[in-house]
């Protein structure tokens, strides 16, 4: 069996769609003639761990290596107590996005080039010890990639470039400056050319990519993020007593809420009558800290409640609970945009209601119907729609309906797609290594 080293800064037992990307790829790929060796880093400061996980990838080969970057330096020096709070999103939040902030304003294209000093050099003995015969890097941190450049450089192993965000002029990528854009374009270019592969998670993100080797189209896939249909089968729903609307995933600026509570608001004053029927869960890290604020300033205190982070396994049977899934994206966001909830809002079979601009996630969304797209700026519609909702629900007629042809986004349909690429970039691997004293 071939050997793939899988370079992952965020991986479990931290959680979040990011690292359930690397870890859904670690469990299928031995069913495709792959054995997955991992190397990540130590215990970090984060907003959300989940240990359940681990319990997937059982045996699998992980390595982890030391990073002097702020988060991994704050959960070394932090007490217990301090680093609990970080990973349930706590107070400690605060610090690390002020840390982080201020930090890549001197690092591009972020922190984490503080890991690679401590990653390279481990990863380059992993290579040697494991007879490791492919490259796969995963981002973010998107400095992961010029680690993988290096290692290809210095052993001739294949380098497969995995993105599962945008880099340059990215949603999340930090760029305080023109230079900051300028370094990261740059950077992002040198990665794109010298990866034998490169993978995004939506097409509009591959097609950015393409530009930078336009003589190389063949090099270009989109394999997206997915579900994973055993995380469904074990979930178990029971009847709600009230008109139940979830929201799955962190609470942060490129998902904004303040659209819906106000046409939640609305309709509850337009209609009293429908408070303490209708309860909506906010399932997730409030990264921001203002949730709570928001929703008690406009009387929705005893309708909106806050879950917290919860691990994949809860937040899987939160949304198939749910009668309605909210779907809010910022105006701002980039047309590439695909949030990682949205294929498990998909294999829910649950209407879904969109408050924001036709993303490529949106798109995806509305092929299954059962999904209503509005503006942030039409609350009258929100209200609308949530009290047809309502009424659909009462009238018995708010159905699940299972979304059709959904197994391509099925988590080990997508790792059977990322094996043919490992085996294509392989067929003419040399076994050189030229690093021996590592």
């Amino acid at each position: 069996m071939k050997k793939v080293l899988i370079l992952a800064y965020y991986f479990p037992p931290l959680g979040m769609g990011g690292t359930q990307r690397a870890a859904k790829f670690v469990k299928y790929l031995p069913e495709f003639g792959w054995q997955p060796v991992v190397l990540t880093v130590k215990d970090v400061a984060y907003y959300a761990k989940d240990p359940t996980l681990l319990d997937e990838i059982k045996g699998a080969e992980i390595y982890r290596s030391g990073s002097l970057d702020p988060q991994r330096i704050l959960a070394f020096l932090s007490p217990k107590s301090s680093k609990e709070q970080a990973n349930r999103g706590k107070t400690t939040n605060t610090w690390l996005v002020a840390l982080n902030r201020l930090a890549n304003f001197f690092f591009v294209p972020d922190t984490k080039l503080l890991w690679l000093p401590f990653a390279i050099p481990k990863a380059l003995r992993i290579i040697k010890k494991e007879n490791i015969d492919c490259l796969f890097i995963t981002s973010p941190p998107h400095s992961s990639h010029l680690a993988g450049v290096i290692l290809k450089m210095l052993t001739g192993r294949p380098l497969v470039a995995d993105f599962r965000d945008g880099w340059s002029r990215g949603n999340f990528q930090s760029e305080p400056t023109p230079l900051h854009r300028w370094l990261n374009r740059v950077l992002e270019k040198w990665v794109v050319r010298r990866a034998d592969r490169v993978i995004g998670v939506s097409r509009r993100l591959v097609e950015k990519f393409k530009k930078h080797s336009a003589d190389q189209p063949f090099k270009f896939s989109c394999i997206t993020n997915g579900f994973d249909a055993a995380d469904f089968t074990k979930a178990k729903t029971i009847p709600n007593e009230k008109f139940t609307i979830t929201y799955c995933g962190f609470l942060k600026r490129i998902a904004p809420l303040g659209s819906f509570f106000l046409g939640l608001r609305q309709l509850l004053n337009s209609r009293p009558e429908l408070r303490g029927k209708i309860i909506v869960h906010l399932v997730g890290s409030d990264v921001r800290g203002r949730g709570a604020a928001e929703a008690r300033e406009l009387g929705l205190e005893d309708t909106v409640t806050f879950t917290g982070y919860v691990n994949h396994r809860t937040a899987v049977a939160e949304l198939l609970q749910a009668d309605l899934l909210l779907y809010p994206v910022a105006d701002w966001a980039s047309t590439d945009f695909v949030p990682g909830k949205t294929f498990e809002y998909l294999a829910s079979g649950k209407p879904v209601l969109v408050i924001g601009p036709g993303v490529e996630g949106v798109e995806i969304l509305k092929t299954t119907g059962g999904v209503e797209v509005l503006a942030h700026e039409d609350v009258d519609g929100i209200a609308r729609v949530l009290l047809k909702y309502f009424e659909s629900l009462q009238a018995g007629k708010l159905k699940v309906k299972p979304a059709a042809e959904i197994f391509q986004y099925e988590r080990k349909h997508l790792t059977h797609e990322l094996s043919k690429i490992l085996n294509s970039v392989t067929m003419n691997k040399s076994d050189n290594f030229s690093v021996e004293s590592f």
